[in-house]
């Protein structure tokens, strides 16, 4: 769970302190009800979530694509968060049980899996139109081997041109700095700030999205889900 942003369109590298709060930090304490809560601490933090999860919804709305913000390339891998456009709404689905919020962070997640522009899945290993090059080491073995990169990595997505042409990406026609903001992108390692990812950034937010909506569930280890004989 990371910052939920009370000023919505604040870049996360320059956000002031006092625009800032941790919603893990709160959020188990508005759902617990072993310990008495402060009713007006609940209805500030309350408003809080339902002020920034409306207003996800409402950039949601407004897009064409399902992307999560008004200001898509403002900072790097802001094309495919996703994930955390998505955890407030979920948190406000918890809280009020209203289909919208669960229905609006399930079309969130679809864009990182190809509801997008240039009908890619920027996460590896997934998909018929995946991410093929992310910039991680470890996967160069496994791409020699004929493997292909390691599962799971969703990369940060289009990006600014400018820095991609800093980054002196290979020639791509047509001119890459041409194209409209969500085609800005280039499969390629050296497309730093389009190919990279980190965990808490990238990794971490859909791991917790894409088991709430698949209803989680537990794991088995004697069923081998991959296994030839499963349907």
């Amino acid at each position: 769970m990371g910052y939920i942003i009370i000023s919505h369109q604040a870049n996360p590298r320059k956000l002031n302190r006092n625009e800032e709060v941790l919603g893990a930090h709160f959020f188990s304490y508005l759902v617990q009800n072993e310990r008495s809560k402060n009713p007006g601490v609940v209805k500030i933090f309350k408003n809080v979530i339902k002020k920034v999860a409306d207003r996800r919804v409402s950039e949601l709305n407004e897009n064409t694509w399902p992307n999560g913000t008004s200001e898509p390339s403002r900072w790097w891998g802001s094309q495919t968060a996703q994930g955390q456009y998505a955890d407030p709404i979920l948190m406000q689905c918890r809280l009020t049980r209203e289909q919208k919020y669960i229905d609006a962070a399930s079309q969130l997640m679809d864009y990182n899996m190809g509801l997008n522009p240039i009908g890619k899945c920027f996460m590896s290993g997934t998909g018929f139109n995946r991410v093929e090059d992310p910039l991680y080491h470890d996967s160069y073995p496994m791409k020699l081997k004929g493997l292909g990169p390691a599962p799971g990595l969703l990369v940060f997505g289009p990006a600014d041109s400018r820095q991609q042409l800093k980054e002196k990406c290979p020639l791509m026609i047509p001119d890459i700095s041409t194209m409209p903001a969500q085609r800005k992108w280039l499969d390629n390692r050296r497309n730093v700030s389009g190919c990279e990812f980190t965990i808490p950034e990238s990794l971490s937010y859909p791991a917790v999205v894409y088991t709430i909506l698949s209803g989680g569930g537990k794991w088995d280890r004697v069923t081998d889900l991959y296994s030839e004989s499963q349907d």
